[in-house]
């Protein structure tokens, strides 16, 4: 992900990721000074406090063997979070068939089993979602009744608990407080708007607070600068790949290591992070239609449900074979030439049927998922879900490989799976009759 470190040594264990000393780095410093500091001994301001904080305790309890600590309360959060989407499904549809699929989905989700082993943000921010939106759901239906605030205060807190894991999930709280209030005035139940917003608000004021924390103890005027990495780093690297005639990843390797001439004018005058803000839009308004061309291919790509290409990556055989194959096409600027590398391999025919396959397949999920987004009766829920959606295709569309990295996929591989399942219920109810349907959630 954006901000992080190199590479990863082969010899590194399996729990490390490239972005792990830089959440490591304030959760010791956090146990050592009673301060969120980065390697450097300056105010930490790329990683939000949330991850930091759950690492401090774990090396506090732990040690040396904080990953364990760390693993086992993302699997077991993990597992929660999967019950409480098997109960969404049941909230929303009232049917096994679509609950009990949604589920299992859910569970054998590729990345969400593989990151819950990771020390990344990405597990418990996914799982902390899950169950928030569950909470939103159920007040969304109930907010007539007493229980109504109940939900609703464990909806907003665990997304709270989210957006301080994940900075990419700040402006979330936001949209969803705003989705409420609208449904309350469309609904005339105006003596609960200022309640909902007051609850609502609790949750974003420590948002606001940790950002306000930023401009005081490092002048940095944001929740975390990632943006600005992510901004200069990854967003403006198709523009600027385009001006020079480059591949995008050799553009993002040139921004990446500092060697763009055209930060150093911003360098001089300004601290780094607002020389990246500066830089990056300044390469970005160059050429606004090849960048809004490079978001709507990586909106594209952020459907990709996670498949058998995550795992060829992981797989030390067919990653290899696939490095080549990206190097080549770069080399030469020429997808065939990739193509020839590929066609060249033992395992070609072999990777290349179950590629088509699993294709094929994921095509019939994202059509039943297109299916299932019609067939959701609760248009309050289903607005919230599409929302959700809208906000992480607009979000992690632009960085991190066109939001072809696995990790800005999985929330919304999560939602697709609910969405799938309803549509792949319908249909076959349509061909073989009604299933069993569930009274009561």
């Amino acid at each position: 992900g954006g901000g992080g470190g190199g590479g990863i040594a082969p010899d590194t264990p399996f729990y490390i990721a490239a972005d792990t000393p830089s959440y490591l780095e304030p959760a010791r410093s956090l146990l050592a000074t009673g301060k969120l500091l980065n390697a450097e001994g300056g105010y930490e301001t790329l990683r939000t406090p949330g991850y930091p904080l759950v690492l401090a305790m774990m090396i506090g309890l732990f040690h040396e063997a904080y990953y364990i600590g760390v693993i086992l309360l993302q699997i077991a959060v993990n597992v929660i979070a999967i019950y409480f989407l098997y109960k969404f499904c049941l909230l929303v549809s009232n049917r096994n068939g679509v609950a009990l699929p949604a589920a299992g989905a859910a569970a054998l989700n590729f990345l969400d089993i593989r990151y819950t082993c990771d020390i990344l943000t990405d597990s418990l921010a996914q799982s902390f979602l899950l169950i928030s939106l569950f909470f939103f759901a159920k007040y969304l239906r109930n907010s007539l009744d007493e229980s109504g605030c109940r939900s609703l205060a464990a909806g907003a807190g665990f997304l709270l608990l989210t957006a301080l894991l994940r900075p990419a999930f700040v402006f979330l709280p936001l949209a969803m407080l705003a989705g409420i209030l609208f449904v309350l005035i469309v609904q005339r139940q105006y003596g609960r708007v200022l309640t909902a917003a007051l609850i609502m608000c609790a949750a974003i004021l420590p948002l606001a607070g940790w950002w306000a924390r930023n401009i005081t103890t490092a002048g940095y005027n944001g929740y975390s600068s990632i943006g600005s990495v992510n901004l200069y780093q990854y967003s403006a690297a198709p523009v600027y790949a385009k001006q020079r005639g480059l591949h995008v990843y050799e553009a993002r390797e040139i921004l990446q290591k500092g060697l763009d001439e055209g930060l150093k004018p911003y360098l001089e005058t300004m601290p780094l992070y607002e020389a990246y803000n500066a830089r990056g839009l300044e390469i970005i308004k160059s050429d606004i239609p090849a960048h809004l061309k490079a978001c709507l291919f990586g909106a594209a790509c952020i459907f990709l449900y996670p498949g058998l290409n995550d795992i060829l990556h992981l797989i030390p055989e067919t990653s290899g074979m696939l490095a080549e194959v990206k190097a080549e096409m770069i080399a030469k600027k020429n997808p065939a030439a990739g193509v020839a590398i590929l066609l060249s391999k033992p395992l070609t025919l072999t990777v290349l049927l179950l590629l088509c396959i699993d294709a094929l397949l994921l095509l019939l999920l994202l059509i039943f998922a297109a299916a299932g987004a019609f067939r959701l009766s609760d248009r309050r829920v289903n607005l919230m879900l599409l929302g959700v959606i809208a906000y992480f295709v607009v979000i992690a569309c632009q960085p991190n490989g066109y939001g072809t990295y696995p990790r800005f996929r999985l929330s919304i591989s999560m939602l697709l799976a609910l969405y799938a399942s309803m549509g792949a219920d319908s249909f076959a109810r349509r061909v073989f009759g009604e299933g069993r349907k569930i009274t009561g959630t």
